[in-house]
């Protein structure tokens, strides 16, 4: 058994082992993968009656090659000296390349006014279909033994069969392309270009010069493949006809007591998308704004703003204090608190069994217990209903402090912690 393991380990350490019999064979080359097929050209068109005859095929792709056969080892003598034997390995077989992918069937726009010009348009497309992936290789032979066993000078020896390759990876079937997506619009003026959604810096509030924002909205039908030349051959396209443009004209103004000196590289995203408009400031922006809304324009009041940064600035001084005289101090360092409120949680725990805490109270900081000066906080620790086994000296605490901030419509929560030996 002992020297079986020492043939494992010699086995994946080295290609040639003290007391192999034989040489390895050589490993197969990998297959190659298939070439990705071409894609189809894009096309924009006016339709007046004319005819036209479009190819946006995708081009196939390419099979992935074969993977290359491992050679069996040779030269499989085996010598039977006074040492173990150990056959040689034979090649592990070459992966199978993966088929390539088929290409994409192109795009193509169309503009029209008469919708039974479409019939005089032959379209071709057919995304490319997907590359067959190779063969796998199969794994060479390992030399085997002629004998496993003989005595020489009294000793027993063993041989061990080389081990076979391993055989090749399978490759993987190339997918077919993607079909041609085809846009129909009812009118011979290109369309203006797409603007949905648009940001905003604080510092760039106009006075007159408002935002504009527009979104193309689209029906989505399979039966419009019906509207052009019986002697096309349409595979898997998507179509999508033009309906009508939303347009909105955005104006914002600051309204705020304070100024926006301390916000101006704050910014607000706004996005008209399918007939809804969304207005999304962006972290850690916080604003408190009014909103007037007619048919084609808004009208955006900020009167109210603070950063969520703010909301961060608690933090824990210190833990003073044995059994009904624990205070837990804290600091506001923002100097917030007034414009964004707090409220609190705690969880109190000790330490047992040497590295471990068990929570021994969980619950809200009331107003009994929470003494503020300032940006000073003060929490009566010892006052709250915790057995007193669990505040006296040499105590092992840790006391994690949950902060929920608000303001207006936002809210965040933020977690600290303080771990001391009572004394």
């Amino acid at each position: 058994m002992i020297r079986f393991l020492i043939f494992i380990f010699l086995f994946l350490t080295t290609s040639v082992l003290a007391g192999q019999f034989g040489q390895n064979g050589r490993d197969g080359r990998d297959g190659y993968d298939g070439q990705n097929g071409r894609h189809g050209e894009d096309r924009e068109i006016i339709a007046k009656g004319d005819m036209y005859n479009y190819n946006l095929s995708g081009a196939d792709a390419g099979d992935g090659g074969d993977g290359d056969y491992g050679e069996d080892a040779w030269n499989c003598y085996q010598r039977m000296q006074n040492e173990d034997e150990y056959g040689a390995f034979g090649g592990n077989a070459g992966r199978a390349g993966n088929g390539g992918i088929g290409g994409n069937a192109g795009d193509i726009t169309i503009y029209y006014q008469d919708e039974s010009n479409l019939k005089n348009i032959t379209i071709n497309s057919t995304p490319g279909r997907g590359g067959a992936a190779g063969r796998t290789g199969y794994a060479g032979r390992g030399c085997k033994c002629q004998a496993y066993r003989w005595e020489r000078n009294g000793n027993t020896y063993r041989c061990f069969d080389g081990r076979d390759g391993r055989d090749g990876e399978r490759g993987l079937d190339g997918r077919s392309g993607d079909g041609s997506t085809i846009s129909l619009i009812q009118r011979l003026e290109p369309l203006e270009p797409e603007n949905n959604t648009r940001s905003l810096r604080i510092q760039d509030v106009p006075a007159n010069n408002p935002l504009y924002i527009n979104d193309h909205l689209w029906s989505f039908g399979a039966s419009y493949a019906g509207l052009f030349s019986n002697n096309s051959r349409i595979e898997n396209a998507s179509y999508f006809k033009y309906t009508k443009t939303d347009e909105r004209t955005v104006f914002v103004s600051w309204d705020a007591e304070q100024s926006m000196a301390r916000y101006s590289t704050s910014q607000i995203t706004f996005t008209l998308k399918n007939g809804s408009f969304r207005i999304d400031p962006i972290e850690p922006f916080w604003p408190i704004y009014k909103h007037e809304r007619g048919p084609i324009e808004s009208h955006i009041s900020i009167t109210d703003a603070a950063l969520s940064t703010d909301a961060r600035q608690i933090e824990i001084n210190q833990l003073l204090g044995l059994e009904k005289e624990i205070t837990l101090h804290l600091e506001d360092k923002a100097n917030m608190l007034d414009k964004i409120p707090a409220t609190f949680e705690i969880d109190y725990q000790t330490r047992f069994g040497g590295v471990f805490y068990q929570s021994r109270y969980q619950g809200s900081v009331s107003d009994q217990y929470l003494h503020r000066n300032g940006n000073q906080l003060v929490f009566d620790i010892g006052k709250m209903p915790i057995e007193n086994q669990y505040k006296r000296w040499g105590t092992f605490v840790k006391i994690i402090v949950h902060a929920t901030r608000r303001f207006g419509p936002y809210q965040l929560v933020d977690t600290f912690e303080i771990k001391k030996r009572l004394f």
